[in-house]
């Protein structure tokens, strides 16, 4: 909203949203084994904001309104973030266990194996701290 609505710069809407901040912060968390108990606020926000930063906002659109229509969804946080991962994947056409275990996210093989077909994200941006 501060972008679209605002027009708030993403870096100015927030000191931890500096890109050298946020550059330092994941260099932190990568540093302390990126366990997901230290996935917190602006961590989990971190990996969103490089989801839209290569993928847009369409992405997150599509699969929040194709959440609506799925029922039984497990309340359990490794079937969610599984799920999650598995959704967004096939939505952008991308393999992105990789990019989501290198920040720690309980990846189950089972999910590796469904989305093993599709291609790997070549721009994962997390490559670069690992």
């Amino acid at each position: 909203m501060s972008e679209k609505v605002l027009g708030v710069p993403r870096s100015k809407a927030h000191e931890s949203l500096h890109p050298e901040i946020r550059k330092e912060a994941i260099k932190k968390y990568i540093k302390n084994g990126a366990k997901l108990e230290d996935w917190t606020v602006f961590t989990a926000l971190e990996t969103y904001l490089q989801l839209q930063e290569c993928f847009g906002w369409e992405p997150f659109i599509q699969l929040f309104s194709d959440y609506q229509k799925i029922t039984n969804i497990v309340n359990e946080n490794t079937y969610k973030m599984n799920l999650w991962a598995e959704l967004f994947s096939k939505q952008v056409k991308t393999n992105l266990v990789p990019f989501f275990k290198m920040w720690g996210w309980p990846i189950e093989d089972s999910t590796t194996k469904k989305l093993s077909s599709l291609p790997e994200w070549k721009e994962n941006p997390m490559k670069n701290f690992v």
